[in-house]
């Protein structure tokens, strides 16, 4: 099994899939469309597709997530066969009554259908189920056996979502749209009829009928657990809380998968490549219309692999496709078959045997994700190909001639040949992949290495799946020795998350699939990571970089996103004509609340140029007060309360509240009338939702244009104390104040009646305890708070205007009285209480004054309202900023409390958001590979492996030329384009120059010799190939008899036809001392010795095949000592089976008895055959990156790098949606829990209680 991608999954789902680019596209049907085809069905108008071979980087649109092998794609799934499964997402919008279901975790256009109001704010009204938005079941995302569709319809009105699975309409239901009806919203998935491994029954519940009076009032329900829903009626599980029952069982509407199989929402690919048909044991004759074998496109000169004018020193090393083979001006393609061949050459096979590239499908801004990849056995095909052809003319000779040489006939050589191949895989029980490791490498993008994290063997992180619902992993905590120093949480959408693991501790290995446990109980299973051989991966989110201020706030603990409690309600406001609010729409009644308050803003608080448009006091962007405002503000109050004026116009600018205003100027002096509107809620359900809002009093003033936004709170209070004036001892000081207070009472016993002493002494004791000690309320809480103020979390407002430049002389109180002021109460020594009293408190009057003074002072200045200081001070949470959502802190639970054991929550908001302005980045990401052979005869062959000469990279091909091909581009790749021989309307995409990623030995520096002996080793004998010679005589005599008629006698003649010959051609030697055909082992090491065969040990790790079929499947080979020889007879073609001697190579020439005639000495044997040429000898990789590992591990072998890469789009989508989530996590939008800190594990009932 070759190596592939595991799994891979993203926090959001891409806003476009190369899925999507796989439809047909509709040719223009206007008349001045020219259509390449005149042919029926290619013409204007009509559909045609576009086919994308996927044999490289790019050649799919958006990209394709895989380990790519060349090849014809073969997708072999190797996990969660039983298909691919689609998640399904439940929304509930309370005032509507009704649950809706989506494909995805936010709803979009098309899952509302036909709405009668804007599909956004109908969106807005639905709320997810369970608050953490967790999918509630599976469907499978195509059909299989025994599965139908499950198809989505939904009805305005009644506003009702429904499911069906089966073909046809459900029963009962109208399907179209307008009122009434049900509008078909296609296929959202399939589901099993009958109950199968793995899947639960879908139930099915509905509020209301049909066909009763409530039909305009109708929820459809489901849910794959009763036990956790609540007010459900009959079926064959309770629910949680039966309350009325109002959703009444209706039956099993199909069977789906849980949301909680840990994998569920995974279907594991093998996505590589077919190799094949190849090899020359296929039988090609048919695959193009080759020209005579005197012609340069003939069979011959294909199966060489060689250039067809002939190429001096072996061959070109080029493909057929390049060569000009399949155009029809040389040797026309006729069967698709050869597409394989034609592509990436006679040495495909190999060329497949290894990755080419890592694919990925393109990712978005902001898009958190991570990539498994399983390494087990990355091998894909053979790792050592050799091509040859063979002659018989060594057993020369083989047929008789009879020409211009001769009177009669003679022996002659004409040379048979056969052409054989041979290709060698390591098989996987004989494999062992001992590292794996990946790299993140930046291209055009900064940053990347910070943003990702490779988890691979010897990376010191755990890449891991919790397997429990309840408990989680924190920093600090032991696993398998090692400390936890940090953990991050992807989320219950994905499951997964990353565990850091201290560099400053040696803990133990961890196991693929092995189980670790947390000190709380949680389980997960480990995916990859440290001592985990075969299984490497990163994850990690690339982001654009952006500008974002952010601050700390104090949460509320109901308000963390598991265990909140509050679905936050949403109201709309109808103005009529008059400026009245007539009516309040719910477009989400929420969900948690008990209490809640209703209010709707002041009328034109924020209308422009009403009467609280503060803007009017506004000039050349500085504020202007109106006439003498200023000095008005600090006249000394009398009888013509000008003060008040001031006071009232700020009551009027700003609100209605105090008192009834009837009426207020706009910016035309015209009198406008303003009430605030009074609203209350007029039903709420036992869940806390609210069902409706009654207008008490419509008010008046407001803008029918723009309606007053309505919030709806919840109001919780918390108490809060003042800080205290006295400084000491609390008791002291609180009993010395007491006194105090009741001591200035009785000075002014004597004065007042009894009763209203008893009221004024209790009036200034508590008072002076009051005001000095603090006092202590209950304050309106709310989720946030501004945290308890540090230094530097401060703002500060300056102006530029000189103090001095403007004095406001006001005199001071102290300084109005004469030195002697104590004088003024010189009176009082005659009471010697009120002397006591005076002795007391003389000191705290003094210091009222000089306070008082030094108020008035600072008001004197421009600057007093400010304390005479030209900046305003006010509180402000320090902003922090950033270049990464990443960046952003988790929220989190600190202890702190008032309470013993109480904890507090902080969050982040965000303050300041700014775009980038970038379109698109790439990075680049690499995969590297160790292993080795195992079993007996594993450590031999690595040697042997090493043994042998380093080759050369394959140069990638010239994109220039190609008979049949052009040259084109897509998504930035060279390549050629072509027309499909099967569908002239089709135009195919074919990269070139980037499969060449194997290596050879066909080219200058490598001589026929030094190939062959690549494959045979020091079988090989002689030192190199020689110019051999076969040569023969005969002895053909003629003797004829002549009688002279004068004399009768009788004479003979003899006449010879004999002679001697010879043919040359190209000799080898072999040892075969003794002979392999009857050891069935080599003398010397060569890629044979080590074949599952006959005489090899039964771990031996090689398979050898003489090619591969059109399925991708290996045709059975032989070793050098079981191939037959060519003779005559023999059809040269590959595929047929040739009629020498088996064992050619130490197999002795005899002569024949074709000729009983002559009496022959033959010149050759053994072998009885000589060499044509070697056509190809390539390997996978190079044989010269094995090393000795050490540590008892011996040699293993270097594969890869393989890389590939990720382009990332910055489409706003990625950076709103984290904005989003941002807000709604308070904190880091990717993470449900990070920083090892606690973990939000909570949330996840569908139905949480109402706390």
């Amino acid at each position: 099994m070759a190596a592939y991608v595991e799994e891979t999954a993203r926090s959001y789902p891409n806003p476009i899939s190369s899925q999507e680019m796989a439809g047909s596209f509709k040719r223009p049907s206007s008349s001045k469309y020219r259509s390449h085809e005149s042919a029926p069905g290619h013409g204007t108008g009509t559909d045609y597709q576009i086919t994308f071979q996927g044999a490289g980087p790019g050649s799919y649109p958006l990209g394709k997530d895989s380990v790519h092998y060349i090849g014809d794609n073969d997708p072999q799934c190797v996990g969660n066969c039983d298909g691919e499964r689609q998640a399904i997402y439940r929304f509930w919008r309370s005032n509507k009554r009704d649950h809706k279901y989506a494909i995805t975790p936010q709803l979009q256009e098309k899952d509302m259908g036909v709405e009668n109001e804007d599909w956004k704010k109908a969106a807005g009204g639905y709320r997810p189920e369970p608050k953490n938005g967790k999918p509630v079941f599976y469907l499978l995302r195509e059909q299989l056996e025994n599965t139908v569709p499950v198809k989505l319809f939904y009805s305005y009105w009644p506003d009702n979502t429904l499911l069906h699975a089966g073909s046809g309409n459900p029963p009962g239901v109208t399907v179209g749209n307008g009122r009434g009806k049900h509008a078909d919203l296609g296929i959202i998935g399939y589901a099993y009829t009958s109950q199968q491994s793995g899947t639960v029954p879908l139930y099915h519940y509905r509020y209301g009928n049909y066909g009763a009076s409530k039909g305009k009032d109708i929820d459809d329900f489901y849910t794959i657990d009763p036990s956790q829903e609540v007010n459900l009626g009959g079926g064959p599980i309770p629910p949680r809380k039966a309350r009325d029952g109002d959703w009444q069982y209706q039956g099993i509407e199909c069977y789906v998968y849980s949301g909680e199989d840990p994998s569920a929402p995974k279907r594991q690919y093998r996505d590589i490549g077919k190799i094949g048909p190849t090899g020359q044991c296929i039988n090609k004759r048919g695959w193009y219309a080759f020209e005579a074998d005197d012609q340069p496109f003939n069979w011959r000169v294909y199966n060489r692999g060689g250039y067809p004018g002939g190429y001096g020193n072996g061959p070109s090393g080029q493909t057929p496709g390049v060569l000009g083979f399949g155009n029809p001006d040389n040797a026309e393609l006729l069967d698709e078959e050869a597409n394989f061949e034609w592509l990436y050459g006679l040495n495909g096979a190999i060329k497949g045997a290894v990755p080419r590239f890592l694919g990925f499908e393109d990712s978005y801004d902001s898009q958190y994700y991570y990539y498994l990849y399983d390494t087990t056995y990355p091998w894909n095909g053979p790792i050592f190909g050799i091509q040859y052809q063979l002659n018989d003319v060594p057993c020369c000779p083989n047929t008789t001639c009879n020409d211009e040489y001769s009177e009669r006939p003679r022996p002659c050589c004409v040379p048979n040949d056969h052409f054989y191949s041979h290709f060698y895989e390591i098989r996987e029980d004989s494999w062992e992949t001992t590292k794996s490791r990946i790299s993140i490498n930046d291209i055009s993008t900064n940053g990347v290495k910070e943003a990702f994290l490779p988890i691979a063997t010897d990376d010191r992180r755990l890449l891991f799946r919790y397997t429990s619902t309840t408990g989680s992993f924190k920093r600090g905590e032991v696993l398998n020795g090692w400390i936890i120093t940090s953990v991050v949480y992807f989320g219950d959408e994905m499951r997964a998350g990353i565990i850091e693991l201290s560099a400053g501790t040696v803990g133990n290995t961890f196991t693929y699939n092995g189980t670790i446990t947390s000190a709380d109980g949680a389980t997960a299973i480990v995916l990859a990571g440290y001592g985990i051989p075969n299984k490497a991966a990163f994850a990690g989110v690339y982001e654009f970089p952006k500008r974002i201020s952010y601050y700390q706030v104090e949460i509320n603990p109901k308000a963390l996103i598991p265990t909140r409690t509050l679905d936050a309600a949403e109201a709309e406001a109808v103005v009529d004509n008059n400026g009245s609010i007539t009516e309040v729409l719910m477009i989400a009644g929420g969900k948690g609340y008990k209490n809640p308050t209703v209010e709707a803003i002041n009328p034109r608080v924020l209308d422009a140029f009403s009467p609280g448009d503060k803007s009017r006091f506004m000039q050349d962007g500085v504020v202007r007060a109106p006439e003498n405002e200023i000095q008005n503000s600090f006249l000394t109050p009398d009888t013509s309360n000008q003060i008040d004026d001031n006071v009232r116009d700020t009551f009027t600018d700003y609100g209605v509240d105090i008192g009834q205003i009837p009426f207020a100027s706009d910016k035309n002096a015209e009198k406008v009338k303003l009430k605030k509107a009074i609203l209350e809620v007029s039903e709420i359900t036992e869940d806390g939702e609210i069902m409706s809002i009654r207008v008490v009093d419509g008010g008046a003033g407001y803008n029918q244009s723009e309606p007053p936004t309505v919030m709806i709170v919840e109001p919780e209070t918390f108490d809060y104390k003042s800080p205290e004036i006295a400084e000491g001892n609390e008791e002291q000081v609180r009993k010395t104040i007491t006194q105090m207070g009741t001591d200035f009472a009785y000075k002014f016993k004597d004065a007042m009646p009894a009763s209203e002493f008893n009221q004024f002494n209790n009036y200034m004791t508590s008072s002076f305890v009051t005001a000095t000690a603090g006092p202590k309320t209950a304050v309106v809480d709310t989720y946030l708070r501004v945290p308890d103020r540090e230094d530097g979390h401060e703002t500060k407002y300056c102006f530029d205007i000189p103090a001095k430049c403007i004095s406001i002389p006001v005199s001071g109180t102290l300084s109005s009285v004469p030195a002697n002021w104590e004088s003024l109460f010189t009176y009082t020594t005659a009471d010697p209480g009120v002397a006591e009293w005076y002795k007391d408190s003389s000191g705290l009057i003094s210091d009222a004054f000089r306070k008082g003074d030094a108020y008035i002072d600072n008001m004197s200045s421009a600057y007093g309202a400010f304390g005479g200081s030209n900046c305003i001070t006010s509180a402000q949470p320090k902003l922090y900023n950033i270049r990464r959502w990443f960046d952003m802190p988790c929220a989190f639970l600190a202890a702190g409390g008032d309470e013993a054991g109480e904890q507090k929550a902080y969050g982040y908001l965000v303050y300041k958001y700014n775009a980038s302005e970038e379109q698109e980045a790439s990075f680049r990401v690499s995969l590297e590979i160790e292993g080795k052979t195992i079993g007996s005869m594993g450590s031999d062959f690595m040697d042997f492996l090493n043994g042998m000469q380093k080759p050369r990279l394959t140069p990638t091909r010239k994109v220039s030329g190609g008979y049949k091909t052009w040259s084109c581009r897509q998504s930035g790749v060279d390549g050629r384009c072509y027309r499909d021989p099967t569908n002239p309307s089709d135009i195919i995409f074919v990269p070139v120059g980037l499969d060449e990623n194997t290596f050879d030995y066909n080219r200058q520096g490598f001589s026929e010799y030094e190939q062959f002996r690549l494959w045979l080793g020091d079988n090989l004998t002689g030192g190199g190939l020689t110019s051999g010679s076969t040569s023969w005589s005969w002895v053909d005599d003629e003797t004829t008899s002549s009688t002279d008629p004068n004399t009768g006698e009788t004479t003979s003649t003899t006449t010879s036809y004999g002679g001697t010959t010879s043919t040359s051609y190209t000799a080898f030697t072999v040892d075969c001392s003794p002979d392999p055909g009857s050891t069935n082992v080599p003398n010397h090491d060569c890629w044979d010795k080590y074949v599952r065969a006959s005489g090899a040990p039964s771990d031996a790790p090689l398979n050898v095949y003489c090619g591969y079929d059109v399925n991708g499947n290996g045709i059975g080979g032989q070793r050098f000592w079981e191939i037959r020889g060519p003779a005559n007879g023999t059809v040269p073609d590959g595929y047929t089976t040739p009629t020498g001697p088996v064992n050619p190579f130490c197999s002795q020439c005899t002569g024949s008895s074709t000729y009983p005639i002559w009496s022959i000495v033959f010149g050759g044997g053994p072998p009885a055959c000589g060499l044509d040429n070697v056509n190809d000898a390539s390997i996978a990789v190079d044989p010269q990156r094995i090393y000795d590992h050490g540590d008892g591990v011996g040699k293993v072998m270097q594969m890869g790098s393989y890389d590939g890469t990720m382009l990332v789009r910055n489409w706003l989508t990625g950076g709103s949606i984290q904005l989003g989530r941002t807000i709604r996590n308070m904190g880091n939008p990717y993470f449900d829990e990070c920083d090892g800190l606690n973990s939000w594990r909570a949330g996840n009932s569908i139905n949480d209680d109402i706390i």
